[in-house]
């Protein structure tokens, strides 16, 4: 009789540990070292005091001041570089005031899923805040802004991007304005029929040649602003924001373009003011499409206040 002997073999792989707790001062003396110890999932909890660095957040983090945003500041030294700059989805930062730096809170491009919660952007080297059109009403609706305390450069610096999904901007507070500068152009435009709301007292400001596109590349958008400024970046409403002395004038800026794909019942525009556009002979706003206009002011243009290349736009009682 023969017997047979089974040998089993268990093998036991060591698992990766997620979820993991890093603590500033503790594990590390910088909230970036902990960062940069820490995996996806990881929670980071910061102690109170002043921390003189800057940040990059770039993997799915938890990190939280645990004595909030009046007990711990991030101190960004210089001016050269970002305060705080988001790259990765799915971040959580709550309980800081955010200081110095170039800009002192930056969402690079694709960034979805940011949380924050007593998150304070005070003085920092430029505007406060720089992200792409799509995370604006994320991020604008969670922080605190607060002005610089020269009262100039207080904005929230948007960067050239597609809207292809509908959204409504928050209103900035007090003495901020959404910027555009440059190249940084605004397009609305998607399969979906994107459409753009933008609130009473909103204040966007342009320099050069930066422009707003309302439908684009065959597919439609819209826009839709009530009692809302239009104008160029030395205009001083709502603020200094270019923090020099030079004065507005006519061409500061290119235009806002309503397309012939635009969304037909999507472009509506009552008590706005669009000023000191029309840069290279265009007109402040140039219409393809039936956009409706009611009670809104056309001023300081270099070239048309309105410029209508189709459609059969309606117009009640605007000034030119």
């Amino acid at each position: 009789m023969h017997k047979v002997i089974v040998c089993l073999a268990i093998l036991i792989l060591p698992v990766a540990a997620t979820g993991a707790t890093w603590t500033v001062p503790g594990d590390s003396d910088s909230i970036q070292g902990a960062i940069d110890m820490a995996m996806a999932g990881d929670e980071i909890l910061v102690g109170p005091g002043d921390y003189a660095e800057s940040l990059v957040i770039d993997k799915n983090l938890n990190v939280q001041g645990t004595a909030g945003s009046a007990a711990t500041r991030i101190l960004a030294p210089g001016t050269s570089v970002d305060a705080v700059t988001i790259s990765a989805s799915d971040v959580q930062f709550d309980g800081f005031e955010i200081r110095g730096g170039r800009y002192g809170l930056s969402i690079t491009a694709g960034v979805t899923g940011l949380g924050l919660l007593d998150v304070v952007v005070s003085e920092t080297g430029y505007q406060q805040v720089y992200l792409y059109p799509d995370q604006v009403q994320m991020v604008v609706s969670q922080v605190v802004l607060v002005g610089h305390a020269s009262g100039m450069r207080n904005s929230v610096l948007v960067r050239q991007g597609t809207l292809a999904a509908s959204t409504t901007w928050p209103v900035p507070p007090a003495g901020f304005v959404y910027q555009f500068v440059n190249d940084h152009d605004l397009t609305i435009a998607g399969a979906a029929s994107p459409v753009l709301h933008l609130l009473p007292g909103t204040i966007l400001k342009f320099w050069d040649d930066s422009h707003i596109t309302v439908g684009s590349g065959g597919l439609p958008g819209g826009l839709v602003a009530d009692g809302v400024i239009f104008t160029s970046l030395r205009d001083d409403v709502g603020g200094d924001t270019d923090g020099t002395a030079s004065a507005p004038a006519a061409g500061n800026w290119e235009r806002l373009e309503i397309t012939n794909t635009a969304a037909a019942d999507s472009c509506r525009f009552k008590d706005c003011s669009f000023r000191y556009a029309g840069q290279g002979s265009h007109g402040a706003l140039m219409s393809a499409g039936p956009t409706q206009f009611e009670n809104c002011e056309f001023e300081y243009s270099s070239s048309d206040g309105l410029t209508v290349t189709s459609g059969e736009p309606t117009v009640t009682g605007c000034t030119f």
